[in-house]
């Protein structure tokens, strides 16, 4: 859509829900989230020929899709074992890597400008709260001590 809010064009035409989309940082590719499998799952679409290619295949309910600075990796929600974990996928696909592994529910994974952290919101006893964490799982840290419930972090990008 244009900045007016204009719809230019429609990217996907098959039947569901295509939702949560975020191209990647060359602009070349499209991670999104569809049901189209029956579960949402995440899908990447190649711009160019607007071919989709489905990029999840583990568990029932995938989303939140968020690349890293460099293009490599894609930081998305799962569902296991019936609470919400933080995971990172290449956009070629493979075997998903779990990032988060305490009890809680983790989501809306953002990426640090340098690619080195994930900011992410972390759910327990029913207080919600904002961390970071490296992407190999460790290091994870409260960001704030506040009352109240913090969720959907972003990491922008770095001023110019």
């Amino acid at each position: 859509m244009d900045r007016k809010g204009k719809v230019l064009e429609r990217l996907t035409s098959r039947m569901g829900i295509n939702v949560s989309p975020s191209f990647s940082p060359d602009g070349k590719s499209l991670a999104f989230v569809s049901d189209r499998s029956g579960q949402p799952q995440l899908y990447i679409m190649n711009m160019k020929s607007r071919k989709v290619q489905r990029l999840t295949f583990e568990g029932k309910d995938n989303s939140e899709p968020s690349w890293s600075p460099k293009g490599d990796k894609i930081a998305y929600t799962g569902r296991i074992d019936g609470h919400y974990q933080v995971f990172t996928i290449a956009p070629q696909g493979g075997r998903p890597y779990q990032v988060t592994r305490e009890w809680g529910d983790y989501e809306s994974p953002s990426w640090s400008p340098d690619g080195k952290q994930l900011v992410l919101s972390r759910r327990r006893n029913g207080h919600s709260e904002i961390c970071t964490i490296f992407p190999n799982g460790k290091g994870m840290r409260v960001l704030f001590s506040l009352q109240g419930n913090q969720a959907y972090p972003r990491w922008s990008s770095r001023p110019q």
